[in-house]
Protein backbone atom coordinates (compact mmCIF):
# COMPACT_ATOMS: atom_id res chain seq x y z
CA UNK A 1 0.00 0.00 0.00
CA UNK A 2 1.16 3.42 -0.93
CA UNK A 3 -1.34 5.91 0.83
CA UNK A 4 -0.50 5.23 4.16
CA UNK A 5 2.84 6.94 2.96
CA UNK A 6 1.30 9.90 1.89
CA UNK A 7 2.31 12.48 4.42
CA UNK A 8 -0.78 14.51 5.95
CA UNK A 9 -3.18 12.07 4.91
CA UNK A 10 -4.91 11.53 8.24
CA UNK A 11 -5.80 14.64 8.25
CA UNK A 12 -8.00 13.69 5.08
CA UNK A 13 -11.16 11.58 5.95
CA UNK A 14 -11.74 10.86 2.32
CA UNK A 15 -8.14 10.03 2.05
CA UNK A 16 -8.20 7.91 5.16
CA UNK A 17 -11.01 6.19 3.93
CA UNK A 18 -9.27 4.93 0.84
CA UNK A 19 -5.56 3.98 2.56
CA UNK A 20 -7.49 1.92 4.59
CA UNK A 21 -9.63 0.03 1.79
CA UNK A 22 -5.86 -0.18 -0.24
CA UNK A 23 -4.15 -1.69 2.94
CA UNK A 24 -7.19 -4.03 3.23
CA UNK A 25 -7.26 -5.14 -0.57
CA UNK A 26 -3.14 -5.26 -0.69
CA UNK A 27 -3.50 -7.86 2.78
CA UNK A 28 -6.00 -9.79 0.69
CA UNK A 29 -3.18 -10.09 -1.55
CA UNK A 30 -1.73 -13.97 -1.63
CA UNK A 31 1.72 -14.85 -2.67
CA UNK A 32 2.64 -16.40 -5.76
CA UNK A 33 2.66 -20.30 -6.09
CA UNK A 34 5.53 -19.87 -8.53
CA UNK A 35 7.65 -17.18 -9.48
CA UNK A 36 10.15 -18.08 -12.79
CA UNK A 37 12.71 -16.31 -14.22
CA UNK A 38 14.02 -16.48 -16.93
CA UNK A 39 17.84 -16.05 -17.11
CA UNK A 40 19.37 -15.22 -20.27
CA UNK A 41 23.09 -13.84 -21.43
CA UNK A 42 23.38 -10.10 -22.03
CA UNK A 43 24.76 -10.70 -25.22
CA UNK A 44 22.16 -13.03 -26.26
CA UNK A 45 19.39 -10.78 -25.49
CA UNK A 46 21.28 -7.94 -26.94
CA UNK A 47 21.35 -9.59 -30.53
CA UNK A 48 17.75 -11.24 -29.79
CA UNK A 49 16.43 -7.54 -29.45
CA UNK A 50 18.36 -6.03 -32.45
CA UNK A 51 15.48 -3.69 -32.39
CA UNK A 52 16.44 -1.93 -28.95
CA UNK A 53 19.61 0.06 -27.87
CA UNK A 54 22.03 -3.08 -27.10
CA UNK A 55 23.73 -0.92 -24.27
CA UNK A 56 20.42 -0.48 -22.58
CA UNK A 57 19.28 -3.92 -22.89
CA UNK A 58 22.39 -5.45 -22.02
CA UNK A 59 22.18 -3.73 -18.66
CA UNK A 60 18.60 -4.30 -18.15
CA UNK A 61 19.12 -8.09 -18.59
CA UNK A 62 22.38 -8.22 -16.55
CA UNK A 63 20.67 -7.46 -13.10
CA UNK A 64 18.68 -10.55 -13.88
CA UNK A 65 21.57 -12.29 -14.90
CA UNK A 66 24.13 -11.55 -12.19
CA UNK A 67 21.44 -11.83 -9.81
CA UNK A 68 22.12 -14.40 -7.22
CA UNK A 69 18.86 -17.01 -6.85
CA UNK A 70 19.97 -19.57 -4.99
CA UNK A 71 17.53 -19.67 -2.08
CA UNK A 72 15.17 -16.56 -3.44
CA UNK A 73 12.34 -19.56 -4.24
CA UNK A 74 12.52 -19.19 -7.42
CA UNK A 75 12.59 -21.18 -10.68
CA UNK A 76 15.65 -20.10 -12.79
CA UNK A 77 15.13 -21.28 -16.41
CA UNK A 78 18.07 -20.85 -18.60
CA UNK A 79 16.50 -18.88 -21.40
CA UNK A 80 19.54 -19.09 -23.97
CA UNK A 81 18.55 -22.57 -24.81
CA UNK A 82 15.96 -23.24 -28.17
CA UNK A 83 12.62 -21.63 -27.30
CA UNK A 84 10.87 -25.02 -27.28
CA UNK A 85 13.48 -26.40 -24.23
CA UNK A 86 12.89 -23.10 -22.49
CA UNK A 87 8.84 -23.47 -22.53
CA UNK A 88 8.67 -27.21 -21.80
CA UNK A 89 10.71 -26.17 -18.66
CA UNK A 90 8.25 -23.71 -17.60
CA UNK A 91 5.87 -25.92 -18.54
CA UNK A 92 7.28 -28.70 -16.17
CA UNK A 93 7.82 -25.70 -13.43
CA UNK A 94 3.96 -25.09 -13.37
CA UNK A 95 2.62 -28.09 -13.39
CA UNK A 96 5.04 -29.12 -10.79
CA UNK A 97 2.54 -26.71 -8.08
CA UNK A 98 -0.61 -27.73 -9.44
Amino acid sequence: PRLDNVPGIADHPTARLLADLERRYYDQILPPDLCIVLRVPPDVAAVRRADEDTDVVRRRVAEVFDADWDDVGVVVVDAAQPLDRVHAEIIDAVWSVL
